[in-house]
């Protein structure tokens, strides 16, 4: 997908996105499945909820409720949407419901900087498991597309977003900021744990779909 500036404008580039993201999410669509969206309050996942609404009737919206903001936003999608919402709080007695054993197995994660987030996809899974969805649509993905990741393999991605002018010039020229702390503190935890939620989904029988990650024509070339 080139979005080359020298190119486009701003106009276009929007165009051409909305075009892209709604053929990927059409093509991702089942008529006989119960679907849902993850919805974070940004706009990634609020984007590929505008567009799975037009294509897929009785769409229910999923979210943690892990206080601040984020909560108050995706609220605001799901009213503006006009779909429901269904918030996930985890409580102490949730927590002593399930063994952390079973959490991380299901997870298939054990690093504690990710395990740390493991239980909220564990019960927000399960809720989806129980509600009868079979497939959940996120918006992972976008931030590579718009740059607040660095593009690279691994899993040590910094956050362009919190780059300095002169880190973010290093990112847009390819290379990365050479600052240990940058590197590893500022690490891209959404995309850990954007794989470790699709494994989550998949211990409760419920694929991931990812319409921005997983079209060849939503990604950088």
């Amino acid at each position: 997908l080139d979005l080359s500036p020298l190119e486009m404008n701003v106009a276009d580039i929007a165009r051409t996105l909305r075009a892209k993201l709604t053929t990927a999410v059409d093509s991702m669509t089942k008529a006989d499945e119960k679907t849902a969206v993850l919805l974070s309050g940004g706009i990634d996942s609020a984007s590929v909820a505008a567009i799975l609404r037009e294509y897929k009737a009785g769409v229910t919206g999923y979210t943690l409720d892990c206080g601040g903001k984020d909560l108050k936003n995706a609220k605001k999608v799901a009213k503006n949407l006009g779909i429901s919402l269904k918030v996930i709080t985890v409580r102490k007695k949730d927590m002593k419901s399930v063994s952390l054993t079973e959490m991380i197995r299901c997870a298939e994660e054990y690093r504690p900087f990710v395990v740390d987030n493991v239980p909220g996809f564990y019960f927000l899974g399960r809720a989806a498991c129980e509600d009868g969805i079979t497939a959940m649509f996120t918006g992972s993905g976008a931030n590579e597309l718009f740059g607040d990741y660095y593009p690279s393999g691994d899993y040590d991605v910094p956050l362009c977003r919190n780059a300095t002018p002169a880190q973010r010039k290093l990112l847009i020229e390819g290379r990365k900021p050479d600052d240990p702390l940058y590197n590893k503190v500022l690490g891209s935890g959404l995309d850990r744990y954007g794989s470790t939620f699709v494994k989550v989904l998949m211990h409760f029988g419920i694929e991931s779909r990812e319409p921005v990650r997983e079209q060849p024509d939503m990604r950088h070339q």
